[in-house]
């Protein structure tokens, strides 16, 4: 893949000031060197964005059993945990990542703050709330929202879904624009209108 790209700059003709100024980084520098490692972490990630976060799990330890320095499965392996409510796995496994912010690229050192910093107070205020009233439609909706700002659109849209599916939820209009919003955010601009109908 880095011979790939260092075949395509050079095809584009870029300009010396271009080339001084690009943030690129070989791939098995910033990532993982193994493909075994790399194969597991997409499998790990698959399954966590499926809802699946044990099954991810099993994978993300494959993958870091074989690199442990891969830091996205570690973030990968928190956002998983943090699903579960292990929030004490979600600490470790957030502060590893954290721990190995020299390997990764730009996007992937902001997706791993981005989630310390999101996770360290919605995730605790999420517990507690949960803790208290476990099926109450604001812990659902707060939920759904805090997938939202960690960029995990299919498990936010869950989330909502699960409100307007509840005959006990009385605020199905809030709900739905939620909803809505959440599709505007990707593009699906029928799909937005048509529940706001």
């Amino acid at each position: 893949m880095d011979e790939l790209t260092r075949y395509i700059k050079l095809d584009l003709k870029l300009t010396s000031e271009q080339i001084a100024s690009d943030m690129d980084k070989d791939v098995g520098k910033i990532t993982t060197s193994s493909p075994e490692a790399y194969k597991y972490y997409i499998e790990g990630a698959k399954y966590n964005n499926l809802g699946e976060y044990r099954l991810g799990l099993q994978f993300l330890e494959r993958a870091i059993s074989i690199d442990p320095e891969f830091a996205m499965a570690y973030r990968i392996m928190a956002a998983c945990y943090a699903d579960l409510g292990y929030y004490s796995k979600w600490e470790e496994s957030i502060q590893k990542a954290l721990g190995l912010l020299n390997r990764i690229s730009e996007r992937e050192r902001l997706l791993i703050q981005g989630n310390y910093y999101t996770w360290s107070w919605s995730g605790k205020r999420l517990d507690k709330a949960i803790s208290l009233d476990p099926l109450s439609g604001g812990n659902i909706m707060l939920k759904g929202d805090i997938f939202c700002c960690k960029g995990e659109m299919i498990k936010a849209e869950r989330e909502y879904q699960k409100l307007l599916e509840s005959e006990e939820q009385p605020d199905h209009l809030s709900y739905a624009l939620k909803l809505s919003s959440l599709y505007l955010l990707q593009g699906r601009f029928m799909k937005s209108k048509d529940l706001v109908k």
